[in-house]
């Protein structure tokens, strides 16, 4: 229905017939930003009540466009890097905020000009570079499947099956020097039956953390990053580390 601006979404609903309002099923959005993903949180407070103060009631928040460019010269622009990390962290964010439905902006870029960033918001890359060796592919484009790509395929994979059930506060866990870092971990909780998975990341890390066993009602946990590496970790507790990087733990 409308871009997360708050000044036009406060027309919109004011001046549209009340009869039609009550019939939408959902409010959409695109919340596309500079800022890191989790900024988006206070949004949605804004916008739930925006929406609840004019129409009485609530409606289901859909995220329907948002994306970061890996390349141009807009303010938006990311590294490959940061593009994986905030995508894989915008379903989670989405997740956590009961917002059901999230769209990353796009599947493949819209053009071959690396110096405009509107080209360059795919998870592949669109012939950005032509082969010019005049040889059999010459002229072919060259598709380049970015790491955001892996990482959504990551998420989703290690998710199925699992429901979101709540952020755990993280402060019981951190040393005392980084007490102050609570807010920027999200160590969020998935739940499959009495299957249990935890998705851990910072917006100021990397941050030691020290989980205990009981999260996990086991004494061997195992990390999978985006990307798909594994590691092992066994104990009374287990000393891992909260990062840009969203990773899975699981017994």
């Amino acid at each position: 229905l409308c871009c997360l601006d708050v000044n036009y979404l406060n027309y919109f609903l004011r001046d549209a017939s009340p009869q039609a309002l009550k019939y939408l099923s959902a409010v959409s959005f695109h919340p596309y930003r500079s800022e890191y993903p989790e900024t988006v949180i206070n949004d949605y407070v804004i916008l739930r009540e925006l929406i609840g103060g004019v129409l009485g009631y609530n409606k289901t928040l859909v995220e329907s466009e948002w994306g970061y460019a890996t390349s141009g010269t807009e303010n938006t622009v990311v590294t490959l890097l940061q593009q994986a990390q905030y995508y894989s962290r915008i379903y989670l964010t989405n997740l956590m905020c009961k917002v059901p439905i999230s769209i990353l902006y796009d599947w493949q870029d819209d053009g071959t000009n690396l110096s405009n960033g509107e080209d360059c918001f795919g998870v592949i890359q669109n012939g950005a570079q032509l082969r010019s060796d005049g040889g059999t592919l010459a002229g072919t484009a060259v598709y380049f499947i970015k790491p955001s790509y892996y990482a959504l395929y990551e998420t989703a994979y290690s998710l199925n099956g699992y429901t979101f059930s709540e952020r755990v506060n993280a402060t019981p866990y951190l040393p005392s020097y980084d007490s102050s870092f609570a807010t920027s971990v999200y160590l969020l909780k998935f739940v499959n039956g009495g299957s249990v998975k935890y998705a851990l990341w910072s917006t100021e890390g990397p941050i030691a953390i020290n989980l205990p066993a009981s999260l996990f009602s086991s004494t061997s946990i195992t990390l999978t990053t985006i990307f798909g590496s594994t590691t092992t970790a066994s104990g009374p507790s287990f000393n891992v580390t909260a990062s840009a990087t969203p990773e899975f733990i699981s017994r």
